[in-house]
């Protein structure tokens, strides 16, 4: 991989955390113990430009990620057992530990909100009591296999590793230059036709980390199809409408994936666009504190949701609307502003919890 390529996968990881944070942020409702507090009901136009952004256009970050991960992932000369441990001891530092920190961290909190009378009314209710469980069930949520983990957004990292782990077959399967095509071609049929889902790991993570091995065993790049990136990107704006309309990602429509799989090729290349190059060097400065964000916005943005609507009580739409922009907004720049601290203030305890990004 070439400079110019890392700097533009670099640009990438923050925009795209901010794309991920929206999507949680994406309800219009908070659930306290015994009671939901949101809008009485919901404005056409504001619902609209909330399904536009976290259900349309943020939903191209997470197949973005599964790309770039299993291109980075990937080598092309021939597979190497040697190679392919070492790469796995390597993912144990920035995948397997900071699953484990950021799951004991969200498990404690959860604690303290289930038996803490101060917090009850916090408490949603919705989750299983943790004082409840057996061990094996316990072990079971904490890595995310009957249910997401702990800290919910690390879904991803779980796939990441199972992913990490099967490498090895998805190789030998792409690496066939008849059968690795169709591979790829059947995953990319089940996963844009809704054909059938996956659980462990997800049908889209199966298929956008395959798609990236492909491309890196193939000798290409991420960035090969730069040359017809603003016909990728004129289509990828067209087709936002209509799937804003139709509803985006919640109505599992093919219309929804193929909006996905242009905004990919769209997103990759607008990092080349030079009218946009002081946009990236700034997004290239942030993206430090890219896997902090990911990793902490959650219970955070919970938190300032709810207290959001206990303090303002949200029940005119446009109230519903400015809370959805400003707590993932306030959340993203006080995580930054606390990695910042932070990485002047415990630079190795900060590395071990964001696996030495």
């Amino acid at each position: 991989m070439t400079p110019n390529e890392s700097l533009r996968l670099d640009a990438l990881r923050f925009p795209l955390i901010v794309l991920v944070v929206f999507i949680h942020a994406y309800e219009a409702s908070v659930r306290f113990s015994g009671s939901v507090v949101g809008a009485a009901e919901i404005d056409s136009g504001f619902d609209s430009l909330r399904v536009l952004i976290s259900q349309c256009i943020a939903r191209v970050a997470v197949p973005l990620f599964f790309l770039i991960a299993g291109y980075l992932f990937a080598w092309q000369d021939s597979f190497s057992w040697n190679r392919f441990f070492e790469k796995l001891r390597s993912r144990v530092r920035t995948l397997f530990i900071p699953f484990v920190f950021w799951n004991l961290l969200a498990l404690a909190l959860l604690l303290v909100v289930q038996t803490g009378a101060y917090f009850k009314g916090f408490d949603s209710g919705a989750q299983v009591r943790v004082s409840e469980l057996g061990p094996g069930d316990l072990f079971l949520w904490f890595f995310g296999v009957t249910k997401a983990p702990f800290a919910y957004q690390f879904w991803f990292i779980r796939d990441l590793m199972v992913l990490v782990l099967i490498f090895p077959v998805i190789r030998l399967l792409l690496g066939s230059s008849v059968v690795g095509w169709i591979a790829i071609a059947c995953l990319g049929i089940i996963w844009g036709g809704y054909v059938f889902e996956t659980a462990l790991p997800t049908i889209e993570a199966l298929f956008f980390f395959s798609l990236g091995v492909f491309v890196r065993i193939r000798g290409a790049t991420l960035f090969d199809l730069d040359r017809f990136g603003w016909v990728f990107l004129v289509f990828f704006l067209a087709l936002l409408v209509p799937d804003m309309l139709i509803g985006g990602a919640p109505q599992k429509h093919v219309l929804h994936r193929l909006t996905v799989l242009l905004g990919v090729a769209s997103f990759l290349f607008v990092t080349s666009i030079h009218s946009l190059n002081g946009f990236w060097v700034r997004m290239r400065t942030l993206s430090a504190s890219a896997f902090f964000v990911f990793a902490a916005h959650e219970p955070l943005l919970t938190v300032v949701r709810k207290i959001y609507y206990k303090l303002v009580g949200p029940g005119a739409p446009h109230e519903v609307f400015l809370g959805y922009l400003f707590c993932p907004a306030f959340v993203i720049l006080i995580l930054v502003a606390i990695h910042r601290i932070s990485k002047s203030a415990f630079p190795r305890a900060l590395n071990i919890v964001v696996g030495a990004r």
